[in-house]
């Protein structure tokens, strides 16, 4: 039983005044003095023992009448049950009182009359009264009160209509199309078990009966059809997809087609607003999963159900009772864009249920424009000590399309595959073109060998595009089919190139400058007017060797040194070169 207004049971403190009244306000027995006579002595015990029944009886009316009172303000709601007796149980009630009235009758007959007065004979006869009254009651509940108890909690643990079986029924059957029930149990997905049990209610339903199948796809119509077979036909090409609409307001939408299609009827017999040709039922079959409903619940169904109470909403529950799912969640990528012959680092959260197996394995792929799909990675193995965890993985990008579509799988038997899917897509550009100047091609080695660097695979392709440039001829090359421009180890650049420079630069080129080597650079070739606006810093003097020598220290996440984060080999190998100039 559950309370509208809860907070008004206070009142039930009330009880209290008639209880207060009673010891207050009760009679005393007078003292008279008259002759003792044993007679009038026995009348007055008598007279004082039914005053105190009727004092007790009237304390109990009162309370009651205040425990009523409070409890029709704070508006009891009962579970939907038959609370009214059935015929039997009024053919018991009717003979357990038969029975208390015989068996009064004959007691009654049987008290000894002769030689009794009458207060005597009247005191016999309220107990006799009193006693089959209290015999009576208590075999009322055990005969009646106990069975009706029993079927109460039946009727209220599995509903059924009270309706005759040949009553024609206007059915509404709505399915949660979520992507939970394409859940797989025993071979069978929720939603396909959901259809079986439609069906088969389907064909036990009345003659003249008329269905109406709707779904939680958003704008589903709920029409009523006396085409049955049409109706199964309805139910059969059902499919999970999203998105879906909140069964609660489906369930409303529902109520408001049954209750117009009910007027409808009504008009058509010509019954002023009374009667109906149909049992009215709405039937939803759902998993209970938490996604297919909007919780709190905004739009009043529990009032709306209160006001219908000529309606009859059957939930079917199809859930499983401890599911195994495993799902991928919150998929991210290093970067939105990426050069082609680079890899991208991706990352992902796999979560799973608590009946789901300890550990998964994912896959990446990549899509074709055909639709294929292309494998890019081995499959990693995630183990799963907790709900979820992080797995991350180094993907190659190849070239030959400004656009990858890429898809992160789980390839673990899971019988909700509908989770363990998530796509994902990225800018390509093509590999920067690299131009590297020196004097001497030698000083140009160490950089060559680390632009065109790539992860050790036979399929992977360097990073940059690069080729080398003397200085002296630097002149005669067209920049702007290069993305990068390095001038590496050059001694005396002349003003005309530090000119070409600045318009390669102008026209959104890059420019990098290294200065060393055993050549030394001549600061005065360095600090022109033209080199101003494109170096950072002036050269002013070179360092000599130091004594002792320095080496890298990395730093994870940083942008120069991302490429490292996962390489633990090359980080130490790096970190081990000792640095003197």
């Amino acid at each position: 039983m559950t309370f509208i207004n809860l907070s008004l049971l206070a009142g039930l403190g009330l009880v209290a005044i008639p209880v207060i009244l009673h010891l207050v306000m009760r009679s005393r027995p007078k003292r008279i003095e008259f002759p003792a006579l044993r007679l009038l002595e026995a009348h007055r015990i008598t007279n004082t023992r039914w005053m105190k029944l009727r004092h007790f009886l009237l304390l109990l009316l009162r309370v009651m009448l205040l425990t009523v009172a409070v409890l029709a303000l704070t508006r009891p709601s009962l579970p939907p049950a038959r609370y009214g007796f059935s015929w039997y149980e009024w053919v018991l009630l009717c003979g357990v009182t038969t029975a208390s009235l015989i068996c009064y009758g004959w007691f009654a007959h049987r008290v000894p009359t002769e030689q009794t007065t009458s207060f005597v004979m009247r005191e016999r006869i309220a107990r006799l009264r009193a006693t089959t009254a209290v015999f009576g009651l208590l075999a009322i509940l055990l005969i009646v009160g106990v069975p009706w108890g029993f079927r109460i909690r039946g009727e209220i643990q599995s509903p059924h209509s009270n309706l005759a079986a040949d009553i024609p029924v206007a059915a509404a059957f709505v399915f949660d199309t979520s992507i939970s029930m394409s859940y797989r149990y025993e071979s069978v997905t929720r939603l396909e078990q959901a259809q079986q049990i439609a069906k088969d209610h389907l064909q036990n339903l009345p003659a003249g009966s008329r269905v109406a199948v709707t779904s939680a796809l958003p704008g589903d119509d709920v029409v009523f059809q006396a085409d049955l077979a049409g109706a199964q036909s309805r139910i059969e090409i059902l499919r999970a997809k999203p998105p879906i609409e909140p069964l609660n307001r489906i369930l409303r939408r529902i109520i408001e087609a049954q209750r117009d299609d009910q007027q409808l009827v009504r008009d058509d017999l010509g019954t002023s607003g009374v009667g109906d040709a149909f049992s009215r039922e709405v039937f939803i079959f759902t998993d209970l999963s938490k996604s297919a409903w909007r919780l709190p619940d905004e739009s009043g169904l529990h009032d709306l159900l209160v006001k219908h109470e000529w309606l009859h909403v059957f939930l079917v529950d199809v859930s499983v009772s401890r599911p195994i799912n495993l799902s991928l969640r919150n998929l991210e990528l290093s970067s939105s864009s990426i050069a082609a012959g680079r890899n991208i680092d991706l990352s992902i959260d796999v979560v799973r249920t608590e009946a789901a197996p300890a550990s998964a394995n994912v896959e990446v792929f990549f899509l074709t424009d055909s639709g294929e799909e292309s494998r890019q990675v081995s499959p990693i193995h995630v183990p799963l000590d907790t709900k979820s965890a992080r797995a991350r993985m180094r993907v190659p990008v190849g070239s030959g399309s400004d656009f990858l579509r890429g898809i992160v799988r789980i390839s673990s038997l899971d019988p909700l595959k509908a989770d363990d899917t998530l796509y994902f897509s990225l800018g390509v550009q093509p590999r920067p073109k690299v131009m590297l100047v020196a004097d001497r091609i030698e000083d140009t080695f160490h950089l060559l060998a680390a632009l065109e660097s790539h992860d050790g695979s036979p399929s992977s392709q360097p990073n940059y595009d690069c080729s080398f440039v003397p200085l002296s001829q630097l002149q005669n090359q067209t920049l702007r089919l290069f993305d990068v421009v390095c001038l590496v180890n050059c001694q005396r650049p002349k003003r005309d190139i530090w000119e070409s420079l600045h318009r390669f630069v102008d026209q959104g080129g890059s420019l990098l400058s290294v200065v060393g080597g055993v050549r030394r650079a001549v600061p005065h070739a360095w600090s022109v007017a033209e080199s101003e606006t494109l170096l950072p810093a002036q050269l002013l003097v070179t360092h000599r060797y130091r004594d002792q020598p320095q080496s890298l220290k990395f730093e994870t996440g940083h942008p120069l040194t991302r490429a490292f984060d996962y390489d633990n080999e090359a980080r130490a190998e790096l970190m081990g070169i000792a640095i003197r100039r």
